[in-house]
C-alpha cells in the first residue's frame, strides 16, 4: 500500500507504468489535487487523469465512507488471480481528505478476513522455477505482455462487481460500477466523479422540486471504463 497526490504522483510517472506492466497488485490512495498550474493545492483530478491509461484500475469516492470501502475492496480486486493489476483509490483533496466525517468501519478481523492472505503468483527465490523480473522487453514480447495486461483489465470488469457484491454482504453497503440517483425518469442527467456528487444530489432535489426532471449518474469505477453499462443508463 502507498499513497500520493498531485505532483508527487507526476514525479513517479515511470514507476506507475512499471507497476502495472509487472502486474503488481499495489493499492494506492490518491488524494486528487491540482498539478500546480497556476500554483494550487486544492481539488483537481488532473493528477489521476494523467495516469488514466497507465494500466491501473481507478476507483473514485464521493466521501470518506466510500474512500474507506474502496480501499478495502481494492485489495481483493487487484490481487485476484485473473487481474493482478494495481488499484488507485481516488478521493478529492481537502474536500474529503481534510474533512471530519462519520465513518462506519469493519472490525479489524472482519476486514482482514475479507481481504484474505496474499497469494504470490511467483516466488522470487524458487530456484527450481527461476523467473526474470523487470527484463528488457523488445518488440517480439512487448506486445504479448501488453496484450495480457489489457486482458487483465477486461477481466476486472467481471471481478469488480463480484467483489462489490461480496463486500456488500459483509458491510451492509451496496456498490456498483456507478450510482444512479433519481435518474429513472430523468430528462437531464449529470455524470460526475467524486465528491461533487454530494452537492449535485442536493441540486437535483431542488430542481425536482422546481419541476425539472433531473438525475445523476456517479461513476465509481473509471478504469476499466464501464462504457456499455453507462450507455445503457443514459439511453433514455
Amino acid at each position: 500500500f502507498t499513497a500520493t497526490s498531485s505532483a508527487g504522483f507526476a514525479l513517479m510517472w515511470e514507476i506507475v507504468y512499471v507497476a502495472a506492466s509487472l502486474r503488481l497488485p499495489i493499492c494506492m490512495a490518491m488524494v486528487n489535487r491540482a498539478l500546480s498550474g497556476n500554483i494550487n493545492i486544492h481539488c483537481d483530478h488532473s493528477d489521476s487523469m494523467g495516469g488514466r491509461d497507465a494500466g491501473w484500475i481507478h476507483l473514485f469516492s464521493e466521501n470518506a465512507q466510500e474512500s474507506y470501502d474502496n480501499a478495502i475492496m481494492a485489495w481483493r480486486i487487484g490481487e485476484h488471480m485473473d487481474v493482478r493489476l494495481p488499484v488507485m483509490v481516488n478521493y478529492d483533496g481537502f474536500i474529503i481528505s481534510h474533512t471530519a466525517d462519520a465513518l462506519h468501519m469493519l472490525p479489524d478481523d472482519a476486514a482482514y478476513d475479507f481481504i484474505g492472505k496474499y497469494q504470490h503468483k511467483y516466488a522470487l527465490l524458487d530456484v527450481e522455477n527461476p523467473i526474470t523480473v523487470g527484463p528488457l522487453d523488445l518488440t517480439d514480447y512487448y506486445f504479448e505482455h501488453k496484450r495480457q495486461q489489457l486482458e487483465a483489465m477486461e477481466n476486472a470488469r467481471r471481478v469488480i462487481p463480484e467483489v462489490f457484491a461480496e463486500y456488500g454482504k459483509v458491510s451492509g453497503r451496496e456498490f456498483d460500477l456507478f450510482e444512479r440517483y433519481r435518474s429513472d425518469d430523468a430528462e437531464v442527467i449529470l455524470v460526475c466523479l467524486g465528491s461533487t456528487a454530494g452537492t449535485a444530489k442536493v441540486a437535483i432535489d431542488e430542481m425536482r422540486a422546481a419541476g425539472v426532471k433531473a438525475g445523476l449518474v456517479k461513476l465509481r469505477v473509471f478504469r476499466p471504463f464501464p462504457h456499455a453499462e453507462l450507455a445503457d443508463a443514459l439511453s433514455g
